[in-house]
């Protein structure tokens, strides 16, 4: 999960976490909003894997097909319009949908990631992980991720270590447990 409007370095961590997340046999969670949501499924997707769509709104608002291996659920009516009030209600199964939630990016207190990832945390709807960020990047996202830390979320580095966070970074007491394929 993450800001809708983010660097080229950041999105490239989403796609790259996704692939790992396919890789280890796991499903990908996504709202699917444009940004790293977006990077996330998309790169599932072409690597072949499955992925778990939350949408914010009707399933008879979706704007493409239903990719095979995807699965689409909304929380909403059918021909229900986007709100953010339901976008919000919705960020809470994404992040109980897995033993696992990666904060790629989130402005330290403002916007939905924020808001989720502290909810989740609180709430103990998943263990998250949180991308630290590099040197230069805004202070906002800097905080987020210093914040969430604080809060009890685990920094990441690289998505070649979120493999090691799933088999022995934290014991598994999700809403719904992982969302494992096979």
């Amino acid at each position: 999960v993450g800001s809708r409007q983010v660097e080229p370095e950041v999105h490239r961590f989403c796609a790259e976490i996704a692939r790992s997340a396919v890789d280890a046999d796991y499903r990908v969670v996504s709202g699917g909003a444009m940004g790293c949501d977006r990077a996330a499924l998309d790169a599932a997707g072409r690597h072949g894997g499955h992925t778990f769509l939350v949408a914010p709104h009707g399933l008879d608002r979706l704007d493409s097909p239903i990719p095979e291996g995807q699965i689409v659920v909304s929380l909403c009516e059918p021909q229900e319009p986007f709100s953010t009030g339901r976008a919000m209600e919705r960020n809470a199964l994404i992040y109980a949908a897995g033993r696992i939630t990666v904060v790629a990016e989130a402005r330290f207190r403002g916007g939905g990631t924020w808001h989720g990832a502290v909810s989740a945390i609180r709430r103990g709807l998943t263990h998250i992980l949180v991308r630290e960020p590099e040197p230069g990047e805004k202070d906002e996202v800097v905080r987020g991720a210093r914040a969430l830390v604080a809060l009890g979320a685990k920094p990441i580095q690289h998505p070649s270590e979120l493999t090691t966070s799933i088999d022995t970074g934290f014991a598994d007491f999700s809403l719904f447990g992982a969302l494992r394929v096979g």
